[in-house]
């Protein structure tokens, strides 16, 4: 099993592992509340929002790939940062409108019926009142894990700690910190890891704790987040954990 940057090419598999991984999952049930009775407008959903970040050059999404070439996870890494001046780049990244936001929709996003506008409206306003400090603050650089999927059919066997780890160790050679919000069946996984618990986000009822990994490196030279995911390139061989 390894991991690489992934391609429009891999876009089925990738919506085939979202769907499969978040089929129970509170946020999406909130956001997408008629995925179960239109699955076409949810893989729709998926589609436009995996195509945006592909081709957003301060994400990075990775498959991870078994050995018999399937794709069964993804993760999207984002490198967040307030001020691209002040990244420790040569090249200075783009910066979304609202680096709060949760969801960051495109337009065709936003005109699928699947896509609750009330609520992203509320989620906004929640995400911004409780992680401002926090991201505007101490971590207005840092990593920030935006998804983390895998297939169930693969499930503790390795993918999702390699997924991961790609964000903590880039984090650490950057010098700065790793965050994301996770969801309460993911929250275990984390704190496995001894990963720390700064904050909640709470919406709609459910408690999305906030995670915070310290990178403890010198702030190495990187550059740009897509130039940067291409080192992977050379671990493709790497071994998932049992």
């Amino acid at each position: 099993m390894f991991i690489r940057p992934s391609t429009s090419s891999d876009l089925p598999s990738l919506i085939q592992v979202a769907t499969s991984a978040f089929q129970t999952d509170d946020f999406l049930t909130e956001l997408c509340p008629g995925r179960v009775d239109n699955p076409q407008a949810y893989k729709d959903f998926w589609h436009d929002h995996l195509t945006q970040r592909i081709n957003h050059n301060s994400r990075v999404v990775f498959s991870a790939v078994n050995s018999l070439g399937d794709v069964i996870g993804m993760a999207v890494w984002w490198y967040w940062t307030l001020d691209p001046s002040s990244a420790p780049t040569p090249h200075g990244i783009p910066v979304a409108p609202s680096s709060l936001s949760a969801v960051y929709p495109t337009s065709e996003m936003m005109a699928n019926p699947i896509l609750s506008k009330e609520a992203l409206a509320e989620l906004s306003i929640i995400k911004e009142k409780e992680t401002k400090d926090f991201f505007l603050g101490e971590y207005k650089t840092h990593w920030h894990l935006e998804w983390l999927a895998v297939h169930p059919d693969w499930w503790r066997k390795g993918a999702g700690t390699m997924l991961l780890d790609w964000g903590l160790r880039q984090a650490e050679k950057d010098g700065m910190a790793a965050m994301w919000e996770a969801s309460p069946e993911g929250v275990e996984f984390y704190q496995k890891r001894g990963i720390e618990t700064i904050g909640i986000v709470e919406f709609r009822g459910v408690d999305y704790p906030l995670f915070v990994w310290n990178g403890k490196g010198k702030g190495e030279t990187m550059a740009t987040a897509k130039e940067t995911a291409k080192e992977i390139a050379g671990e493709q061989v790497e071994e998932a954990e049992p």
